[in-house]
């Protein structure tokens, strides 16, 4: 590799853009992009429940890549992202969605699973 290139390994990974996921991806590039130690800690915490924080948690590791997953494992992880977002946000990846409106809904409901 030449100085100054980046091997492909380093960049954030993006789950597959199946219908309209690009709002889901940049949702997930802005949560990944998070530099307060705070917001990983929570993300990285052992996930108490099955909700939203847990599916983006296992979403925002695989993104990073501080997990290896297969990709019948992305696929759960679609699922399960998909799941949450619908229930917990009323947002469904099989719409078209404005990603900064998104992005404060998700995060009003990360917000307020945190408070339960």
């Amino acid at each position: 590799m030449e100085r100054g290139q980046r091997a492909d390994y380093e960049f954030p990974r993006a789950f597959p853009n199946v219908g309209l996921w690009c709002w889901v991806n940049s949702l997930l590039q802005a949560l990944a992009s998070i530099g307060d130690a705070r917001w990983w800690a929570i993300i990285e915490a052992e996930p108490l429940d099955n909700d939203l924080l847990a599916a983006l948690a296992a979403a925002l590791q695989w993104v990073n890549r501080r997990t290896g997953q297969s990709k019948g494992d992305v696929r759960n992880l679609m699922l399960s992202l998909q799941h949450f977002l619908v229930m917990e946000c009323g947002l469904s990846p099989a719409t078209e969605q404005d990603a900064h409106e998104a992005l404060l809904t998700v995060l009003e409901a990360v917000h307020g699973g945190l408070l339960r």
